[in-house]
């Protein structure tokens, strides 16, 4: 896998890692060189301003000198204490600078191979470095979301740019499909008018990030809890906080409420499960049964069983009503991530990708398979929906090419409109109710013939 590419001043040779090596491509005659030196996956490389070197950073902690037209290491530079991520040099080719996952960049003197300065400020991997033209400023971009522009010759932070872009972490559809809410990494709430696709309000009070989002079934409350240990219930239409529901010890990874409105539940870190009246906004029970923290929960259809899947790998179903756990169902090798109903079969979704059905009723295991099943709302169709790599497909059939990095996606669908949204807030709105109809009549007709 080519990591990183980078053209030497005169535009002749091409640097390309490829894994451990370092391939050096001459565009004009076609032929390589490789490099070998390194134990470890090389991550970046960069050319001196006169092209005779080469500087290469790897997993190896280690970052090597190379003499580009004889194709043999000049010095070895060893400092940082894990992976070397990025390098630059700066535009006399005297300085060399490092960026790291150990959070720091290293400073080196590129003639003489000794270490210079440590830049400490980042907190998280250093991912990117870069000098400006004069050689003055060295730019650095970091996993924390930060740019740092830097002093190299004194050493010091000359300012701080924030990246204040969001990532989504989760998403909920109104029943009637006419909202959606993007709980996001920045401690916020957005909600979206899903027929337009056009942002309505920005919601703001939690002080951790939204884990989880959810609506009431008449539309008019959304719920969301958050790393700050609570759950906040608002006006979804208005956009006013309308309550706080405090009692959980631990981070509240998942919230569903019931059918009727009546009742919240409530997942966390401290592996139990809390039932809330909505309208008194005090608890009614906990449930204990979990042994790890409860990353998610839902309500049968009728309100009767409160399904919840868990770190420890199993889903308890419980009778919503007293709180009694029924049943214990333990199929799954991983983590249970997501759990909901259709009918009164309990789908689940693991770590690795796995979705299990099973009969809520009878505890029995019905089907297993790795599509990635999203909660639906609204009338079944004859042919639930699927995400097949990046393919939304209805049963066997597939509907629609995902223009987006499905890995990256969360997504749900009401009665043949289907809204994806990407980590980063892109929203896609897609109505594939035509299609799903045109299907039906297709298959119904090859059956008749």
């Amino acid at each position: 896998m080519v990591k990183s590419l980078a053209f030497s001043p005169d535009s002749i040779v091409l640097a390309a890692s490829s894994d451990e090596t370092i391939l050096l491509w001459d565009t004009d005659a076609g032929g390589h060189t490789t490099l070998r030196g390194h134990s470890g996956k090389v991550q970046s490389v960069a050319f001196s301003s006169d092209g005779a070197t080469l500087v290469s950073g790897s997993l190896d902690k280690i970052i090597v000198l190379w003499d580009v037209h004889g194709g043999k290491p000049r010095s070895t530079l060893k400092g940082h204490p894990n992976a070397v991520v990025s390098v630059a040099f700066s535009p006399n080719g005297a300085i060399l600078a490092s960026g790291s996952s150990d959070f720091t960049i290293r400073l080196w003197d590129a003639n003489a191979g000794k270490l210079m300065t440590i830049l400490s400020g980042h907190s998280g991997f250093v991912l990117s470095v870069a000098f400006s033209p004069d050689g003055a400023i060295l730019a650095s971009g970091s996993l924390d979301k930060t740019i740092i522009l830097w002093d190299p010759h004194a050493g010091e932070p000359k300012q701080i740019l924030e990246d204040q872009s969001r990532v989504v972490v989760s998403v909920a559809l109104s029943s009637n499909g006419d909202n959606l809410a993007l709980g996001c990494s920045d401690k916020t709430i957005m909600l979206w008018d899903a027929q337009t696709g056009q942002p309505k309000k920005t919601l703001k009070s939690h002080t951790g990030m939204v884990f989880c989002v959810v609506f009431s079934p008449d539309g008019a409350i959304l719920a969301s809890g958050s790393d700050d240990k609570t759950i906040m219930l608002w006006d979804a239409d208005a956009g006013i906080l309308r309550g706080i529901l405090e009692g959980h010890s631990g981070r509240v990874w998942s919230v569903a409420i019931s059918h009727d409105g009546a009742i919240l539940a409530s997942g966390s870190d401290e592996k139990t499960i809390i039932l809330w009246n909505i309208q008194s906004q005090e608890p009614n029970q906990v449930l204990k049964g979990h042994s790890g923290r409860v990353l998610s929960v839902a309500f049968s259809p009728d309100g009767a069983i409160l399904a919840s899947g868990s770190l420890d790998k199993t889903i308890q179903l419980w009778d919503a009503c007293t709180g009694e756990a029924k049943m214990r169902l333990e199929a799954h090798s991983d983590s249970v991530e997501r759990v909901f109903f259709r009918g009164h079969y309990v789908h689940s979704k693991d770590g690795l990708g796995i979705t299990l059905i099973h009969n809520a009723r009878t505890g029995e295991l019905v089907q297993l398979g790795r599509d990635s099943l999203g909660p639906q709302h609204g009338n079944e169709s004859e042919f639930p929906l699927a995400l097949k790599g990046q393919w939304l497909c209805a049963g066997i059939h597939h509907l629609f090419y995902l223009p987006l990095d499905s890995n990256l996606c969360k997504w749900v669908h009401h009665e043949g409109k289907v809204c994806f949204v990407s980590s980063a807030g892109q929203v896609l709105i897609v109505d594939v109710s035509l299609a799903l109809k045109k299907l039906t009549e297709c298959c119904r007709f090859q059956a008749c013939m």
